[in-house]
């Protein structure tokens, strides 16, 4: 017969210092719950205005193929001007193609293409709507005086109607303005266009964001990444982050845009001086050639040799009476 034991749990009291210090730290944070509550608000308020105010970065990528052939090689170009002009053929060294389509003077036309100097938005509430080729306005300087400061300015105007919008002066006053009418300000004289959004955009406030677009195209000189998808392969991925995805799209496909007429003006250009270069010669040639016959006539005359086809072609007419 099996005996069951039973175990008992000791629980010993607790001693009362242990229960006059937990008392007394609950006390203590107790007090000070209005700070808990008010911090906890002060975080749930923060993330929520983070959530609707902070606006997302979205990847962009692109991919560039080369027609020609490719090559990693440093060797230097050949100086025949006979090879030179077989354009279609010569292979294309990939790291010096990554430093052009990276380069400022690529970057530059896009920046002024797309107009990326200007920035154009719409405030809703606590969020900010960016109006990337949505602008209900165009702004253009109606001068090439311009003193924009490093951080940029910024432009609020209101739209009044299809013709005109409020804008301040020079001295703080709102002013009603006419579209295309030049406005003096400290970083130079601005006008503003409406493009055909500008129905759809009455009463609203836009703000605009005027940079220098040297300063706007270092930007996207040092933000763009061009990397070979493989060594051997001929594709060239270019990526960015952007705020607005078109906008991205349209700056990775201007640039590939940019960078394959720049090739074709190059190779215009190369085609053009050795085409020149082949015109000189020929000229030069030409010029040493009939000085090679004038001396040769020369040299007859001084000896007295007559020209053979000249008598054989006489004499054949019947020039020959004494035979």
């Amino acid at each position: 017969m099996s005996k069951q034991q039973q175990v008992a749990a000791l629980v010993l009291p607790a001693s009362p210092n242990e229960s006059s210090e937990i008392s007394n730290l609950l006390k203590k944070y107790l007090y000070h719950w209005p700070l808990f509550v008010i911090v906890v608000l002060i975080m749930v308020a923060a993330a929520y205005f983070y959530l609707t105010i902070a606006s997302p970065r979205y990847p962009i990528t692109a991919t560039l193929q080369f027609t020609n052939p490719t090559t990693d090689d440093k060797a230097a170009p050949s100086s025949n001007s006979l090879d030179q002009l077989d354009l279609v053929s010569q292979p294309i060294n990939v790291e010096d193609e990554i430093n052009v389509i990276g380069s400022k003077k690529l970057i530059y036309p896009v920046v002024q293409k797309l107009q990326l100097w200007v920035d154009y938005s719409k405030k809703n509430g606590l969020q900010t709507t960016n109006l990337y080729k949505q602008s209900p306005v165009y702004f253009s300087f109606a001068d090439t005086n311009i003193n924009l400061s490093p951080q940029g300015e910024k432009v609020d105007v209101i739209i009044k109607d299809e013709h005109s919008f409020l804008a301040d002066n020079d001295s703080g006053q709102q002013r009603l303005y006419s579209f295309s009418t030049p406005i003096k300000s400290s970083f130079g004289t601005w006008q503003l266009q409406p493009t055909p959004n500008i129905k759809d955009y009455i009463g609203a406030t836009i703000s605009m964001l005027i940079q220098d677009p040297d300063m706007v195209s270092d930007y996207y000189q040092n933000n763009i990444k061009i990397e070979q998808e493989t060594k051997e392969g001929a594709f060239l991925d270019l990526s960015m982050t952007d705020k607005v995805p078109a906008r991205g799209k349209d700056i990775l496909n201007m640039l590939i845009e940019q960078y394959r007429l720049n090739s074709q003006t190059e190779k215009f250009d190369i085609t053009q001086q050795l085409l020149q270069f082949i015109n000189v010669r020929i000229d030069s040639l030409r010029q040493d050639l009939n000085a090679e016959d004038s001396a040769l006539a020369k040299y007859k005359q001084q000896q007295g040799i007559s020209d053979i086809n000249a008598d054989a072609e006489t004499a054949f007419n019947g020039g020959g009476k004494g035979i």
